[in-house]
């Protein structure tokens, strides 16, 4: 038989493959296996479908979707806790949502509907306005949920901070969340187009080319799965990286109600009867249907649970991976509402008052309540379940052992039993949690007396009085500098006072006309002339590379993480080309102008002539898409993740756009120009003319902030983290002027010229004009209070740009890189 690959999986030994080649490898890692077939590289993947019971007292351990506590020793099962989350409190709950320990549902204020979390602790409500806010969703702690203004309906997401709308366009229904993904149904005719966003990579695709029939449908990982429209509805899936699709079902049959887990696919299929389809991957599976198998369907990797009335009494039944049949009530009570998740399946048994939620694991089944108030509409993530109790939300914890904080750990691990702190957080390790622990840093000395609680000191010493530890003090020997660990530029935070020495070096070698230089994590990327042409310059790790050489001019060089992007004339026009460092590739090839690029390091933006005027283009890095189609120019583009920010031509003025999550805003909206702006995460900042000057404007947390309001120029501003510097004028020469977040302080005030600055982890760079012994350009940086002096020398030193403590520049026409030293 040769060599052969085999497994063990705690309960049996599996032969995975067989007749490998000689020289075949094998690697296992995290429940995958890979080595070298006979043709080719072989992946294999598993996954528990059988419940796991060490200690063979016929109940499988918790973590496995079982009910025992101890699987090691005695059967030990666990405690179950009943929390009314909304005690009366709401009007008419929606059901709820429920994924991780936080819950989410809809319920009126007395107004409208509104959204409310449960996140673990706290109810937060989430909304607070005069709409209508309806059918929320969770997953990861994502929120999304259905939004009406009363005219049209959008959908918007809360992630621990107001996300906002994630859909403009009237239609937004019906939600779902998956990670990053947040799907939506949009009407269509007869039916509804389900759209499909990616906010990881702001990539937004209609999935459905012929509307669903219906509003069922299941986005869950890669795939989307719904109903089509026709004659004999089919079931459509589509694989979202790619944009494919594949229909299952029967002809002359109406396939209908899908439900979808891993590489698990089941639906209902009408033919005379009701029957199950049930697919894995591409394999059909052997499906036990009866007539009158019929109503709710829920599935969990391969764990099928049904209801079947084959003589008139509905039943649950449960179909396992490997062909077992069970059926788990005895039709006497009505059965609906089915929730499966791992081993624990939560429905409603009873009818109306008499309805009361029931759960069954590998231990058998369950009644949970029993009070004769109407249960409905359960959801479970495993050891928790949801549900509508009346009209209430209640929820049902599952621990080991009693849990008196309600943090879902249990008094006999919980390192604080009697406080809520679920992430066990402990400085010390000396197993008192954070939370409940007289003396967090284990320095003797107890916090409230501490004057560094989190770090040890017990000798509490405190150069300047000022009541904060040397070992924590920002600015320890109070002079007004903060020290290099916490920000500052001052290298002995105890006297005598150290302030960094710059050492510049030409790092150009030596090329010539060099130009442009700009710096991120990877290294330092200019234009320098070569060979006649303007080429593509990269300095990293101490290393000189020219990643270019051909016989036409390169130029304009932006760098964003492991992209350097740049314009490249092929001998007719100007095209984008790109690398990642090693190679590099053409992302244009036409015969119109392609100009101004910029990337974060993901995608990469620019603006492309249409022939008649500037339109403004985005590719992720699989493909490219047109943001702007109109008749007026649009410049300067500029993105950070899912924002893509510009300047564009509105037909009387230049305005600032904004496209997020396929839609496009005018952030600038008014009657007079509007600069080039720039974008940091989720911060725009921009210059706008307001008939006099040009002041400075923040767009931040959906708002825009007009950061100045004088009779004087300010121009050229940039951001990092909600921080803005730009220069301004005063009449005689501009002065560089830096907003922390709060005050705008203005950082200079002298007779000499300034450049444009850069800004990166609190640190400011300029160049000024007129300086010291020589009436040249030298580079200047400020930190926490202190301003330096990078260049003092007899060269022009400008267009300094920096990144953390790290500064590059051109000096006259080489480029220079300074990092900062403390010490000779």
């Amino acid at each position: 038989m040769g060599r052969s690959v085999w497994a063990h999986d705690g309960l049996e030994l599996v032969q995975l493959a067989t007749h490998l080649p000689p020289d075949s490898s094998l690697s296992v890692q995290d429940g995958s296996a890979a080595w070298i077939g006979e043709t080719g590289p072989m992946l294999a993947r598993w996954v528990c479908t059988s419940l796991v019971d060490l200690d063979g007292d016929g109940h499988a351990a918790l973590q496995w979707g079982g009910q025992d506590c101890d699987d090691g020793d005695a059967d030990v099962t666990p405690d179950r806790r009943i929390v009314d989350l909304t005690q009366g409190s709401i009007l008419s709950p929606s059901p709820p949502d429920l994924h991780l320990g936080q819950v989410v549902w809809a319920a009126g204020d007395g107004v409208d509907s509104e959204v409310f979390l449960f996140d673990g602790r706290y109810i937060q409500r989430l909304t607070t306005n005069a709409g209508e806010d309806l059918h929320p969703r969770i997953h990861h702690g994502t929120v999304v949920w259905q939004a009406s203004d009363g005219t049209a309906t959008h959908v918007e997401a809360y992630d621990g901070k107001t996300l906002g709308p994630v859909s403009q366009s009237a239609g937004g229904l019906l939600p779902q969340v998956w990670g990053s993904r947040i799907a939506w149904l949009a009407p269509a005719g007869a039916g509804y187009d389900l759209w499909v966003l990616d906010r990881a990579t702001s990539a937004l695709a209609k999935a459905t080319s012929t509307p669903a029939v219906s509003t069922h449908y299941v986005l869950q990982g890669d795939r989307l799965v719904w109903v089509t429209k026709g004659t004999d509805s089919d079931i459509v899936a589509y694989d979202i990286p790619t944009g494919k699709t594949q229909t299952h079902g029967t002809k002359l049959v109406q396939d209908q109600s899908p439900v979808l887990h891993g590489d698990y696919l089941a639906w209902l299929a009408h033919g005379d009867d009701w029957d199950m389809e049930l697919r894995h991957s591409n394999l059909w599976l052997p499906t036990p249907s009866q007539p009158g198998d019929e109503g709710d369907l829920a599935l969990w990797n391969g764990l099928l649970a049904f209801t079947s009335a084959p003589d008139g009494t509905r039943r649950i039944r449960l179909l396992h991976p490997d062909g077992h049949d069970e059926t788990i009530t005895d039709g006497t009570l009505p059965v609906s509402s089915l929730s499966l998740a791992y081993d624990t399946l939560a429905f409603i048994q009873g009818a109306e008052a008499e309805a009361e939620l029931w759960i069954h694991t590998a231990d058998g089944t369950e009644r949970i309540t029993d009070d004769k108030v109407q249960d409905a509409s359960p959801t479970t993530d495993g050891n928790q379940v949801a549900w509508l109790h009346g009209q209430d939300v209640w929820l049902l914890k599952t621990a080991c052992g009693k849990d008196v904080d309600l943090d879902s750990v249990p008094n006999v691990s919980d390192n604080c039993p009697d406080l809520y702190n679920p992430n066990q957080s402990d400085l010390d390790d000396d197993g008192a949690g954070d939370t409940c622990d007289p003396d967090d840093d284990n320095d003797t000395v107890p916090d409230p007396s501490d004057n560094c609680d989190a770090l040890f000191n017990p000798d509490q010493s405190d150069a300047d009085g000022d009541g904060e530890g040397d070992v924590c003090d920002s600015d320890a020997d109070g002079d007004g500098f903060l020290s290099l660990p916490f920000g500052g530029d001052d290298c002995n935070d105890l006297d005598p006072k150290q302030f960094p020495v710059w050492k510049p070096q030409v790092i150009s070698g030596g090329v010539t006309d060099n130009l442009y230089p700009q710096v991120d994590v990877e290294g330092v990327v200019w234009q320098g002339l070569f060979g006649g042409y303007n080429q593509i310059y990269l300095y990293r790790n101490s290393t000189l590379f020219r990643l270019t050489d051909n016989d036409q001019n390169n130029e304009r060089p932006v760098i964003g993480g492991k992209k350097i992007v740049w314009e490249h004339f092929d001998g007719k026009d100007r095209e984008i080309w790109w690398s990642d460092l090693d190679s590099v590739y053409p992302l244009t090839s036409n015969l119109l102008e392609d100009r101004n690029p910029w990337t974060d390091g993901n995608s990469i933006v620019w603006q492309g002539f249409d022939g008649s005027d500037y339109e403004i283009f985005r590719w992720d890095g699989k493909s490219t898409m047109q943001i702007t189609v109109n008749s007026r120019n649009d410049y300067h583009p500029h993105c950070s993740g899912e924002l893509v920010a510009w300047r564009g031509f509105d037909g009387n003025d230049y305005e600032v756009y904004l496209y997020k999550g396929g839609v496009i805003y005018n952030l600038s909206d008014n009657s007079t120009d509007d600069g080039i702006p720039y974008i940091d995460g989720k911060n725009i900042v921009w210059s706008t003319f307001d008939g006099n000057d040009y002041e400075v404007v923040l767009w931040k947390d959906e708002e825009v902030k007009q950061l100045t309001d004088n009779d004087v120029n300010d121009l050229d501003p940039i951001t990092e983290n909600g921080k803005v510097v730009w220069r301004r004028y005063d009449g005689h020469d501009y002065e560089i002027a830096f907003y922390t977040g709060a005050v705008v302080t203005q950082l200079t005030n002298d007779n000499n010229e300034k450049g444009p600055p850069d800004l990166s982890q609190g640190r400011v760079v300029w160049a000024a004009k007129g300086t010291g012994l020589f009436d040249d350009w030298e580079v200047f940086t400020y930190k926490a209070g202190k301003i330096l002096q990078v260049t003092a020398n007899g060269i022009q030193d400008v267009a300094p740009v920096v990144l953390g403590d790290r500064i590059a520049w051109r000096c006259d026409y080489d480029i220079c890189l300074s990092d900062v030293l403390c010490g000779k």
